[in-house]
């Protein structure tokens, strides 16, 4: 898989908690820009990946993990989660379905963009 680097202008925001919406202005950001779909990768899926999926899934974004873009200490703790987080508040994927430049995003989307857990 190609490496993707953030631009220097990029929003960035700093999370103080498990998910990157709560504390933080991206939900207000990506309402902003009229965002319905957010793409969800990072560490950990029981934990950070976790949190900020039912937040998005609580906000009614259309919410899509990055399967192999996640990790968690524990394989079977990983594979749990993300089972779980199909089953009731996202949908899965892999980076071969995004495509390098998002180019086979889900249709109808207004915009897409990559909620990144650090």
């Amino acid at each position: 898989m190609e490496m993707v680097g953030i631009a220097a202008a990029s929003p960035r925001a700093q999370k103080v908690r498990p998910s990157m919406f709560f504390g933080t202005a991206l939900a207000a950001y990506l309402t902003s820009l009229r965002v319905d779909t957010v793409l969800v990768c990072g560490c950990t899926t029981s934990g950070c990946v976790r949190a900020t999926v039912v937040d998005a899934f609580s906000y009614s974004y259309k919410t899509i993990v990055v399967e192999e873009c996640t990790f968690d200490r524990s394989a079977v703790s990983h594979k749990v989660n993300l089972f779980d987080m199909h089953q009731k508040y996202a949908d899965g994927t892999s980076s071969d379905w995004i495509g390098p430049a998002g180019d086979r995003q889900p249709a109808p989307v207004t915009k897409l963009v990559a909620a990144t857990t650090p």
